[in-house]
């Protein structure tokens, strides 16, 4: 009889968590931008690559951060819901070893489309190096590449590419996101090293 009393009071609780989280859901559904129907739906995992997305992108994504604004990147942890726009996502773009919990997320996720940033700007080893050249740091790489304006520019040119072939009918319009950002790019490293020497 009292297993049965828990049974009828587990039961109940499902039902009613149910029913709570109804209306939720649909709100969910029924909030969703009528803006972003027929755009890419891209996935990036802090602002620089947001950024680069966004600029590259132009009117033909809706492109979203896992990263909220003023949060500490590297303290990331996903909820249930940045999880499922993993999986939802047209493209992730995200850079593999930074934060784990997005790196976790990817590997749980497994979008069609992906890509690690730094597939194609390695990072730059700061370790110091014995005669033969061997690292004797334990954290001998920085993971901050978004720093050198080139290095966001390469990345700029691998989304564009990469959304070309997601989107050929746009792949011209990627491509001319891709070089007015690359000729800021170039501007402000040229800057830098003005101001620097």
């Amino acid at each position: 009889m009292i297993l049965m009393n828990r049974f009828t009071r587990v039961l109940t609780a499902i039902a009613a968590a149910a029913v709570l989280l109804l209306p939720s859901a649909c709100a969910t559904t029924a909030t969703t931008d009528p803006a972003d129907a027929g755009k890419l739906a891209i996935v990036t995992s802090f602002y620089p690559l947001q950024f680069v997305v966004e600029r590259v992108a132009g009117g033909h994504a809706s492109v979203s951060n896992l990263t909220t604004p003023g949060a500490e990147p590297h303290d990331l942890e996903l909820t249930p819901r940045q999880v499922a726009s993993l999986v939802r996502a047209d493209f992730v773009v995200y850079q593999g070893g930074f934060q784990s919990a997005v790196d976790e997320g990817v590997a749980q996720a497994a979008p069609r489309h992906v890509l690690d940033v730094t597939t194609v700007v390695p990072l730059l080893d700061t370790g110091t190096h014995d005669e033969a050249g061997h690292s004797h740091a334990a954290d001998a790489v920085d993971p901050h590449l978004w720093l050198d304006p080139m290095n966001l520019a390469t990345i700029a040119t691998e989304v564009s590419r990469q959304l070309g072939d997601l989107d050929p009918a746009h792949a011209s319009d990627y491509d001319e996101g891709a070089a007015g950002l690359i000729t800021d790019l170039t501007s402000l490293d040229a800057d830098f090293r003005t101001g620097l020497t």
